[in-house]
């Protein structure tokens, strides 16, 4: 099993399943734009490899799946940046691959890495995983899809507490509410692997449509509104 290393991820490849782990663990595995192109490029890659049936998508160590996006380039964020929001880009990207994509929630997710993790089709996680949208404090909103795909998930008065009640879950009550399929005790990543394991025996056409029917009924006015809110919101500053 041979591991791809950078500044940004680890990938490999194990029995018809991708792996993607977030690589900045003294950040908290917050993203920077040079982060979500790496993301974006090994996407790519097992997009296009017939041989990968699952992706998974993971935190390094113990203390973080991802704190969102990194704070000194959010400083230097505009309007303009809001736009064109690269997280909201590649998370669409990652809810509309042909892939089963898994969350592997090695701790807390917050802000944009909630929005990944609600991005994938599915979502498991350690005990001391925890989930927040801190985005009203700092005079913002979710705008990477947050604001559309956390409602569908767990209805909405149930996201109302996490994006406007600022509320953190943590990962039993995110079990109980919807936001996970399991919470696993140790093994994060091997239990990954058995969800990508019963994936890899069912049709794989049969899966991508029924995917692409399921995903048929979101809402793009949603996803638009969204990011206009968040262009004022800077242009406000």
């Amino acid at each position: 099993m041979k591991t791809k290393e950078n500044a940004f991820t680890k990938s490999w490849e194990n029995n018809h399943t991708g792996y993607i782990c977030l690589n900045r663990t003294e950040k908290a595995n917050a993203y920077t734009n040079d982060m979500l192109e790496a993301l974006d490029i090994q996407l790519n890659e097992f997009e296009t490899n017939d041989t990968i049936r699952s992706i998974i998508i993971t935190g390094s160590g113990e203390s973080a799946f991802c704190a969102g996006a990194d704070l000194n380039e959010m400083k230097s964020a505009d309007y303009k940046t809001a736009l064109n929001l690269k997280s909201a880009q590649l998370f669409s990207k990652i809810a509309k691959t042909t892939k089963i994509t898994i969350a592997a929630i090695n701790g807390p997710a917050v802000a944009g890495g909630l929005e990944l993790a609600l991005a994938c089709d599915f979502r498991i996680a350690l005990p001391h995983a925890t989930f927040a949208f801190p985005e009203t404090k700092l005079g913002l909103i979710p705008a990477a899809g947050g604001t559309q795909r956390l409602p569908a998930l767990v209805g909405m008065g149930r996201a109302k507490e996490l994006i406007l009640g600022g509320q953190i879950w943590n990962a039993a009550t995110a079990l109980q509410y919807g936001l996970l399929n399991e919470v696993i005790e140790s093994d994060l990543l091997s239990s990954a692997q058995q969800w990508a394991d019963t994936i890899a025996k069912l049709n794989p056409l049969a899966l991508e449509l029924a995917k692409e029917a399921m995903h048929s009924k979101e809402n793009e006015f949603g996803h638009k509104f969204e990011k206009l809110a968040e262009t004022l919101l800077y242009h406000l500053k």
